[in-house]
């Protein structure tokens, strides 16, 4: 904006420097030849002993001033500025048999041009300055203060339209609740209610979406716990003779509801859970308790102090993910080692199996991504990391995977540390 506005700036002074200075400098430039001829022609007249006295009444009346052309006039220490150069040019045109015509700047004082007066010989002549603002300061000074009201103005344009866009970024940042977008409705230019508007919508969408996701949720929830209890309690009341076929038909029921519980996990979010602050030392032996693993905890005693604002059952779930994930995955001892610096806490859970090939380090934290794809499938659904790394974002955080120096796989959980 404020190159467009310089640009317009510079157009307009060239515009007035063609249609307003150079003809009125022409104008200035032939009336001043016209005094020159007058002035030259009465010298001509009056006798000897009468100019000197005319050339004082002159000089006397402050508007044009003429002395003798031997030396150098008082204050010429300067360069004319562009528009007395203009008059010059057009005092020259009109002046043409004064061929060697001499100019001085006179700075901050008038400009002085020595010239032939009739038959008089050489003279200085010059037209005393107006008071207040010279044309060139006052140009300047025009082409300023516009540029300042447009700026200000513009700035101030610029607020008003950044204003109640922030305010909308914030009301998308807070969906689905809308009452943010409600006040933008009211309070603000058209276009942004009408984007506001268009953005209300789409959270009422998206509210319908994840009504209808939650019912779908439930009801997959009810249906296929039912029959997988149904199918225990069958295999409880009446095993099978071989003991390797209740002990196989055990561990996939125990797989289905495993697999059960990582789709509604990803599928449920954190919808409902309220953010709160977390232990962290807490968490993470919550965790093991609920997957009863040998795991070895390290970490400095400054660690104890540590919490976090999170939504805690989602934070115990994403622990309990990388622990089993540890365990199913790679290969014992699992060890968790946790860390802080100034701003983030790292919990890392590291195996001791084959890792992961380095160019699927980036693409296993996404949805239905296995570590390795040539490997038959074990019952897991792919989605124990991507639940991890989706808390982790939501929280201002993040996963990262990495190949341990000696040897297995160590999944990094990063969080911000919280005042507490």
């Amino acid at each position: 904006m404020a190159t467009m506005l310089l640009l317009g700036q510079l157009l307009t002074t060239i515009l007035i420097s063609l249609l307003v200075i150079s003809p009125q400098a022409n104008r200035v430039g032939g009336i001043v030849a016209n005094n020159v001829r007058m002035v030259g022609a009465t010298l001509d007249a009056l006798p000897a002993e009468e100019r000197n006295r005319f050339i004082a009444r002159i000089n006397a009346s402050g508007t044009f001033r003429i002395q003798p052309g031997y030396g150098e006039p008082p204050g010429a220490d300067g360069r004319p500025s562009i528009i007395e150069t203009t008059v010059l040019r057009a005092l020259a045109l009109d002046l043409k048999q004064q061929d060697d015509m001499v100019w001085r700047g006179g700075g901050t004082t008038q400009l002085w041009v020595r010239l032939r007066l009739g038959k008089q010989g050489y003279y200085w002549l010059s037209v005393a300055p107006s008071p207040g603002w010279t044309p060139n300061g006052a140009l300047i000074g025009s082409v300023a203060l516009a540029l300042a009201l447009s700026l200000a103005a513009g700035l101030a344009l610029q607020r008003r339209i950044n204003r109640p866009l922030t305010a909308l970024a914030v009301a998308v940042d807070a969906m689905p609740d809308t009452r943010l977008v409600e006040d933008l409705k009211t309070n603000s230019p058209v276009e942004i209610a009408e984007l506001a508007r268009s953005f209300e919508a789409m959270a009422t969408r998206l509210a319908s979406q994840d009504a209808n996701r939650t019912l779908m949720l439930a009801g997959i929830s009810h249906d296929l716990k039912t029959p997988l209890a149904k199918i225990r309690l069958a295999l409880a009341l009446d095993p099978p003779r071989e003991d390797d076929t209740t002990a196989m038909l055990e561990r996939q029921l125990d797989r289905m509801q495993s697999m059960l519980a990582q789709f509604l996990d990803f599928g449920r979010g954190v919808d409902g859970e309220c953010i709160d602050y977390v232990h962290v030392r807490s968490a993470v032996q919550a965790a093991i308790a609920v997957t009863e693993a040998d795991v070895t905890v390290t970490g400095p005693a400054a660690i104890n102090r540590l919490y976090v604002m999170v939504r805690r059952q989602s934070f115990e779930r994403a622990l309990i993910n990388l622990i089993r994930n540890a365990f199913d995955h790679g290969e014992p001892p699992v060890s968790i080692d946790l860390k802080a610096n100034a701003d983030n806490v790292e919990i890392s859970v590291r195996d001791n199996g084959w890792g992961i090939q380095n160019e699927m380090l980036p693409f296993v934290i996404d949805p239905f991504v296995r570590g390795n794809p040539s490997r038959p499938s074990d019952g897991g659904t792919g989605l124990g990391l991507a639940i991890v790394a989706r808390f982790a974002r939501e929280h201002g955080g993040g996963l990262e995977l990495v190949n341990h120096e000696e040897g297995g796989l160590a999944a990094i959980l990063r969080l911000p540390i919280a005042d507490h």
